[in-house]
């Protein structure tokens, strides 16, 4: 009785521990002295270790979709678009070009010419006049053979003399022209090229100065042509940035000399007509006889 009674009284003084139902998920471990409690920390590092992976890969996402979006996107072409062609004809202005020894600080190269260029497209005719208030003459002299550059918007010129015998010629012409052309909805441009060497062309003496008043055509290929008109120049031997005596072009010559031949050719007609008149006249009798 006495035995039963002792453990009653003790089992009466033991702690009764209850569970409590949030205690069993959290797996809480209560903290013991000296250690430090890594659970909590290690569940919000992984939170946050999730969150940011989940943040990485919202990122890595926007990004890629950014890029791709960017990569697959049209970018406009730009086409460099050059002076527009005329459909009408304009006599080209004059324009007074020099080009001067670096050396010796002499002209050694004069140019007076109005220059045109033609387009043919479709069977339609373009002009283009180069502005000289707009292009810039380079060149380089030496003792047989120069040359000189015309820079204008859209293109060039470029002219080479040779000199040869007493007589100097342009041996070689290259020309370039980036024109715009106006389609039904949409502008583009086309670039034309032409380039001829080992011609003789527009020949003078030495001692003289080329001068063509008349235009001159100068096909530089199949639809591009080049016109130069009031021209004249000189490439050698050039006195005091003057021209010399003029040597004229065979078609300014023809056009001079004509109306001297037509005026010969009347005026001896004329004399002939009146000789023929007065042998006619003196052989006529002289009176008439009564019958």
């Amino acid at each position: 009785m006495m035995d039963q009674l002792l453990i009653f009284l003790l089992l009466a003084k033991m702690p009764v521990y209850t569970a409590s139902p949030s205690s069993a998920p959290n797996n809480h471990t209560t903290p013991v002295p000296g250690y430090t409690t890594t659970a909590a920390n290690h569940s919000t590092d992984s939170q946050a270790v999730h969150k940011t992976t989940q943040s990485a890969n919202q990122t890595t996402a926007s990004g890629t979709s950014h890029t791709t979006a960017s990569s697959n996107r049209t970018e406009p072409t730009l086409i460099p678009v050059g002076p527009a062609l005329s459909p009408k004809y304009l006599t080209p202005p004059t324009g007074n070009y020099t080009i001067t020894n670096n050396t010796t600080g002499t002209v050694c190269i004069k140019a007076l010419m109005g220059i045109q260029f033609t387009v043919t497209r479709n069977q339609r005719k373009s002009y283009f006049n180069i502005n000289p208030n707009s292009t810039e003459a380079r060149g380089l002299c030496g003792e047989n053979r120069s040359w000189f550059n015309l820079n204008f918007s859209g293109g060039f010129v470029k002219f080479t003399f040779i000199k040869n015998d007493g007589i100097y010629y342009v041996n070689e012409i290259e020309a370039s022209l980036l024109s715009s052309a106006i389609g039904d909805e949409t502008q583009m441009s086309e670039d034309y090229h032409g380039h001829i060497v080992d011609r003789k062309l527009f020949k003078a003496a030495v001692d003289r100065s080329f001068k063509c008043t008349n235009q001159q055509e100068v096909p530089l290929k199949c639809n591009f042509n080049l016109y130069i008109v009031n021209t004249q120049f000189q490439a050698f031997n050039i006195i005091n940035g003057q021209f010399d005596k003029v040597q004229e072009c065979l078609v300014d010559m023809n056009e001079r000399n004509i109306p001297i031949v037509l005026c010969v050719s009347v005026t001896g007609l004329g004399l002939i007509i009146l000789v023929t008149c007065l042998l006619a006249w003196q052989r006529d009798p002289q009176g008439f006889e009564r019958i």
